[in-house]
């Protein structure tokens, strides 16, 4: 609920020093005793109404109050109550709402100005001293109406006999932006690690702001971002040291001027927030709910002792399923991560190997393969976090028929189970996020491999190279910093993935999706530059892609805008790109573009030649304003490249303009018109008889440079409406027929084109 804010001064009408506004509420002042505009309802009360006159030394009225008696409670806040009908308000338009108020005895005034059944605002006024006029005022912002507007000022919120004086009411429509929060509201839960969008509304033009957090309900403020482009939305990830409950967030402008701080609601721990018990009997107390099945060549079988459950592998089998203790009846979701605990061990070290299949089948499984999990010899507790991925997981899964499965058929002996566990956690408690799910790492290059915090002193870390079969060590007892710069095996091998290990107790607290070694090929082609960098075009030249992702783009005012509705799990399922780009070997290019979001999140930026050999793969916080980023390259040897632009795995939408991918000795020219905006414009090109016609519209002035594919450059043409090329270059000499570059920069924008000159 907001509250009013109040001045203790007593105030007449003049000193309110409003713009010369018009005030909304009629006879505002109560100067007009004849009026019929405001209504009195004592609903129940036992109340009078009346006006108080104050006047000059001369006899003039210089205000006058309503006064309300008040000798007996009505028993409700609406009893009694002062109202006014029929007010002219606007959609998406700020207003104050405010007026002076004094009471015999402290007490509250609670203020409503709605449209029909629709609030738009709900404020009460405590007046905490008696007989001291104050000054009350709040800011609202209306969104939608429902029809004309009506306030109420309700006076039922005193404990006895009253007597209440207002004066000087006033409903303006605010010259300065006013912001609300929308989200978070006060009855929301969010949780560390997850990504949230925080959403306002707003009034006039507010360019630009400012949004901040608290967890201690206001007292002490922590920066989201400094300045961000006011989209009314952003897209914010919860730190993990965010959480309490009485938690806001802050929008401002940029000065902070201007504000609005959300109803206090709740973050919670990840690791605090975990869903109900989906395994029965995992105490073992019985066999009930468990089934044991052996499976040629294997000989195997199962019983309880002691309230554990045993598998006696007398003869292995050549799969570890061949032996399988398995709970059906499971349904688990994609996208979501379980964590499994139990006690286990055997009578000697060994593997086992723990996986959520489909009922029925002994091949597909929901975690993209089975899990290894290595016991010893004493009774110790393991937990494996389970990740059901989306873009590994077949389309045809059946989610609600599964089964959790402890296969160890492959090697003869006893294991020993007790106190199974599964439950769904709202996040795992460390999770590696960096190789990304479909990440390709070139052999012998260096990696920062990356991951959440979890409380761990000491990690081990290692790879696989055939979907967790085998293990390789990276590092041993190393401390866990949630990154480590990786040499990468000169191997190949499109099923890799990493793990890390408790190197106290060797349990496995994390697994990374799959990901590629690639020793790449070797190239042979020529190259150049982008088309349509400036999507004067539209989207023509670019391609995007949703794998296993749900969102929508398009070109506005020459800016590409993305908004991502189901971000997918990784930077990989959205994919902005374009391909046929020659590039030259060992020749220095420069990818520059523009580019913000609505939220703090990451993009990948990969440039990759033929046989997926890597040029340029970088990734970076997306700036909130929009930023030129520029990146440096030099291509290995001659190739066909391509770019793309990695933006899944946030909810937060990127906007992107003026991509540009060129040879360094080359310098496009850059043109911004008289406010300082780059604009775009268009121009066509007509070839005919050997002749290069320019066409661009009426009042254009500017130049035209031709460049060759090399990036040099060959002529500048100073253009009008149109322009005639000779195809002499800037000597006079004629220049051979082939690819050429046009760039057209005017006084209405920029544009490059690529043309053939038969």
């Amino acid at each position: 609920m907001k509250r009013f804010f109040y001045s203790a001064a007593v105030t007449s009408l003049l000193a309110f020093n409003l713009p010369a506004q018009q005030n909304l509420i009629q006879n505002g002042c109560f100067l007009d005793t004849n009026s019929n505009v405001w209504n009195f309802n004592t609903n129940g009360a036992t109340a009078t109404r009346s006006y108080q006159t104050m006047q000059d030394s001369k006899g003039n009225i210089i205000s006058r109050k309503c006064k309300i008696e008040i000798s007996q409670t009505g028993g409700s806040v609406e009893a009694p109550q002062l109202s006014q009908s029929g007010i002219p308000l606007e959609e998406g338009e700020g207003y104050t709402l405010s007026f002076i108020a004094s009471s015999s005895r402290p007490g509250s005034i609670k203020a409503v100005v709605r449209s029909n059944d629709l609030i738009l605002t709900d404020s009460t006024a405590v007046i905490k001293t008696n007989a001291t006029s104050k000054k009350l005022s709040v800011d609202f912002f209306i969104e939608k109406l429902q029809g004309p507007g009506t306030l109420q000022i309700n006076m039922g919120g005193f404990d006895g006999p009253t007597n209440i004086a207002l004066d000087s009411v006033f409903l303006v429509k605010k010259n300065d932006p006013v912001i609300r929060i929308v989200s978070p509201a006060a009855k929301d839960r969010w949780i560390t690690g997850n990504e949230y969008k925080i959403t306002w509304i707003n009034s006039g033009t507010l360019k630009s702001v400012k949004i901040q957090y608290s967890t201690d309900n206001g007292k002490t403020w922590k920066t989201i971002t400094t300045a961000a482009t006011n989209q009314k939305s952003f897209w914010w990830k919860v730190p993990s040291e965010a959480f309490g409950n009485s938690c806001k967030i802050l929008v401002s402008s940029t000065d902070g001027k201007i504000a609005d701080t959300s109803d206090s609601f709740k973050i919670v721990e990840a690791s605090a927030v975990e869903q109900g018990e989906m395994i029965k009997n995992g105490d073992f107390l019985d066999s009930t709910d468990w089934v044991f099945s052996a499976y040629s060549p294997a000989k195997a079988k199962g019983t309880i002792l002691n309230e554990q459950y045993v598998i006696n592998v007398d003869t292995a089998g050549t799969e570890p399923w061949q032996a399988q203790l398995e709970q059906r009846d499971l349904t688990i979701a994609t996208g979501k991560t379980y964590k499994l605990q139990f006690d286990a061990y055997a009578s000697r070290a060994r593997n086992i190997f723990i996986n959520l299949g489909e009922q029925d089948s002994p091949y597909r499984s929901a975690i993209g393969g089975p899990q290894l999990c290595q016991i010893g010899t004493k009774k110790e507790p393991y937990a494996i976090y389970l990740y059901v991925d989306p873009t590994t997981i077949e389309s045809d899964f059946r989610l609600s028929e599964v089964r959790l499965e402890f296969n160890c058929g492959n090697e003869s002996g006893t294991v020993y189970l007790d106190n199974v566990s599964l439950i769904e956690v709202e996040n795992g408690k460390c999770l590696i996020t960096r190789p990304y799910i479909g990440s390709v790492l070139k052999a012998g290059s260096e990696f920062n491999i990356q991951w959440t915090n979890e409380p761990v002193a000491l990690i081990d870390l290692e790879y696989s190279l055939d979907s967790g079969l085998t293990w390789n060590s990276i590092a041993d007892s190393i401390e866990n910093l949630q990154a480590y710069l990786w040499n990468v095996p000169a191997q190949s091998s499109k099923n890799c993935k990493i793990r890390i290990k408790n190197a106290e107790n060797d349990s496995v607290i994390g697994t990374s999706a799959f990901f590629e070694i690639n020793k790449f090929g070797v190239p042979v082609k020529i190259g150049e530059l982008v088309s349509n960098g400036s999507f004067s075009n539209g989207t023509n030249g670019w391609h995007t892609a949703f794998n296993q992702a749900r969102g929508g783009a398009e070109v506005k005012d020459g800016i590409y805008s993305i908004d991502i509705e189901s971000p997918g799990d990784s930077l990989n399922s959205v994919i902005l790109s374009q391909g046929e780009m020659n590039v030259q070997g060992k020749k220095a290019y420069i990818l520059s573009f523009d580019a913000f979001a609505n939220g703090i999140r990451d993009m990948r930026v990969k440039v990759i030649g033929d046989d997926s050999l890597i040029f340029l793969d970088t990734t970076f916080v997306v700036p909130t304003l929009m930023n030129k980023i520029k990146l440096n390259l030099v291509p290995t040897v001659d190739a066909v490249a391509k770019i793309e632009f990695h933006i899944g795995g946030s909810r937060a939408s990127v906007s992107m303009d003026n991509i540009s991918f060129h040879d360094a000795s080359w310098t496009p020219v850059v043109y911004n018109n008289q406010t300082g905006n780059l604009k775009q414009t268009r121009f066509s090109i007509i070839n005919s008889n050997g002749r290069i016609t320019f066409l661009s519209g009426k009042n254009t002035q500017g130049r035209i440079a031709i460049y060759n594919l090399n990036g040099s450059l060959i002529r500048v043409l100073n253009i009008s409406e149109k322009v005639l090329w000779d195809r002499k270059d800037s000597r006079g000499a004629t220049v051979a027929r082939g690819t050429y570059i046009a760039r057209l920069a005017s006084n209405t924008g920029n544009q490059v084109s690529k043309f053939i000159l038969r």
